[in-house]
């Protein structure tokens, strides 16, 4: 017998070339490219194995191994006083940053009070530069602090106000930073629309760069995060290459000092757009991921949205969950101990390199175009964003992209809780909110009828035969609100018709195989039309679909169909009020 402790035999080494070499002479170029080879949503190819040989990817500088700002948006427009008592909880659950949006710059101090300003950031979401300044230096007069020692943003309205407010707070406060609210051009106002990930950089790269030539001082980028974790990641990692040559470009990077620039690199996330009003508590599932792929990209500050906020104001449940989630992921997990977790990951580095060499290509093709206000005013940004959102509406009404809670897995008997309505709703488009308006539809002809739309389930044959597009056929119905009992099957066609018959349901869906669709649809399909069914099949026809159709089938719905708009025709056919 063979020593136990001998080590085992050693493979003889195989480079990555010669590997992919291998896999195609297996499977052929275009097999390989078919079965191995995918590709994001941005279109950039993703090889199955990369090179993360040690040495060949440095750490990106950035964050400081000490975490990162836990801040909340808070909206104090209704009156300092209350947004002042919200705040202070928010503080105590470990909070070190907050969001303010106020009716006027001059409420920073009632807000602030008892705040310690030189340990809290504090960003005005206002658009008045000389308010702005005014309520800053005030707000640290009376709390005793420096205006050289206030931490946070202030807000300014376009480039030119943005820079007069950059010299102020380079001269005066040199902790603060002059946030560019650059409307239509600015990458923020793009992602809420659907741009692409190397479109937004490079917007936010190009307006950037109209209020850095004016003053570099006045640069502090805010990416929007989303809910896939290693996209996102790897996003915000791109966000800080992508700037890297236009810092150069710029020769700005001689100017100031290395600490100065990880400052001036800070990114926060904050984005809506994944968030969901039906089953919210799914959102903070999002919200860990958010969080994760934000820090875990070297963000500095990351506003992490509670799990309501899609129903209105948050309470403080959900506020605090938000705030615990900071902490769980930063202490308990040590995630804010890392300076850059993805360093020398293959993927990783090679698709971040990749984004960041296309945002910098659309950054570049944004200056030929004259600058981002000529691009949008030549309709050449807007189209690029719009083909971007197109693709996102795409796949979600086709369920390619599921929503987890609402295309896919909705609960129809779930309680919302209920909230106070936002003094001014979001901007942001949800990718939610087409099936949302479904769901709506059927809540309402549930208060009025005191039932949902239903859906009677034609399951042919065994269980093991139809119970896989029984099982999709419930989850996409359910999406847009229609109640699909389940059953055990019917052995034989007058069965099925006669279940339906008593269910008093005015949609019937067939389930079952493909084989046995070809004998048992031509049947079925004219006996329930008679009978006053709109008649689905759960699956593809094929070639059979214009015979099947002459049969009495008005639908089909399988993998990659219009989901949206196959469920809105079959509320419509329902009766259920739009």
């Amino acid at each position: 017998m063979a020593d136990a402790t001998t080590s085992s035999p050693t493979f003889p080494a195989v480079s990555l070339a010669d590997w992919r070499d291998e896999r195609c002479a297996e499977l052929g170029a275009e097999g390989y490219e078919r079965k191995l080879v995918s590709r994001t949503r941005e279109g950039l190819r993703v090889e199955p194995l990369h090179d993360d040989a040690p040495g060949r990817h440095a750490a990106l500088p950035g964050r400081a191994t000490r975490g990162w700002r836990a801040e909340v948006d808070l909206d104090a427009r209704g009156g300092a006083a209350a947004a002042r008592t919200e705040l202070a909880r928010d503080l105590a659950h470990g909070v070190s940053g907050v969001r303010a949006a106020l009716a006027s710059a001059d409420d920073l101090p009632a807000l602030l009070e008892g705040v310690d300003l030189a340990t809290c950031a504090v960003h005005f979401l206002g658009g008045d530069a000389a308010r702005a300044r005014r309520g800053a230096a005030g707000a640290g007069r009376a709390r005793g602090v420096a205006a050289d020692a206030l931490r946070g943003g202030l807000g300014a309205e376009g480039a030119e106000a943005t820079a007069e407010l950059a010299r102020w707070t380079r001269d005066a406060a040199p902790g603060l930073f002059a946030r560019a609210r650059l409307g239509r051009g600015g990458g923020r106002a793009r992602g809420g629309r659907g741009a692409a990930a190397r479109a937004r950089a490079g917007a936010r790269t190009r307006a950037a760069a109209r209020v850095v030539r004016r003053r570099p001082r006045a640069r502090r980028r805010d990416a929007r995060a989303g809910a896939r974790a290693r996209a996102r990641h790897r996003r915000l990692r791109r966000a800080r290459q992508a700037a890297r040559p236009a810092a150069r470009a710029w020769r700005a990077s001689s100017r100031r000092s290395a600490a100065t620039r990880r400052r001036n690199a800070r990114v926060v996330c904050a984005r809506r757009a994944p968030r969901t009003r039906c089953d919210p508590w799914v959102n903070l599932l999002r919200g860990t991921t958010i969080a994760f792929a934000a820090a875990a990209g070297g963000a500095d500050a990351v506003v992490l949205l509670p799990y309501d906020a899609c129903l209105g104001a948050s309470d403080a449940e959900a506020r605090r969950l938000a705030a615990n989630t900071h902490a769980l992921l930063a202490l308990e997990s040590r995630l804010g101990f890392v300076e850059d977790p993805g360093a020398g990951a293959g993927l990783v580095e090679e698709l971040t390199a990749a984004l960041a060499r296309r945002a910098w290509e659309l950054f570049q093709e944004l200056v030929a175009q004259g600058g981002v206000d000529a691009a949008h005013a030549s309709g050449w940004l807007d189209t690029r964003i719009a083909e971007s959102a197109d693709r996102d509406a795409r796949d979600v009404r086709t369920r390619r992209r599921g929503i987890v809670g609402v295309s896919e897995y909705p609960a129809l008997d779930e309680a919302l809780p209920t909230r106070p309505p936002l003094r001014e709703a979001a901007a942001d488009a949800r990718l939610a909110a087409p099936f949302e308006a479904l769901r709506a539809r059927s809540d309402r002809h549930l208060a009025a009828t005191g039932a949902r739309p239903r859906a009677f389930l034609a399951n042919l044959g065994p269980v093991a035969e139809h119970t896989a597009r029984a099982t999709f056929a419930r989850n996409l119905l359910a999406a847009g609100g229609i109640e699909a009992p389940a059953n055990d099957g019917f052995a034989s066609v007058g069965d099925a018709v006669a279940a339906f018959e008593a269910s008093g349901a005015r949609l019937c869906v067939i389930c079952s195989s493909d084989a046995r669709y070809a004998e048992a649809v031509p049947e079925l399909a004219p006996e329930l039309a008679r009978r006053g069914a709109l008649v689905v099949v759960a699956g593809r026809a094929g070639e059979r679909e214009d015979a099947w159709r002459a049969a009495g089938v008005a639908h089909f719905v399988h993998l990659g169909c219009d989901a949206l708009a196959s469920l809105a025709a079959l509320l419509d056919a329902a009766e259920v009020a739009a």
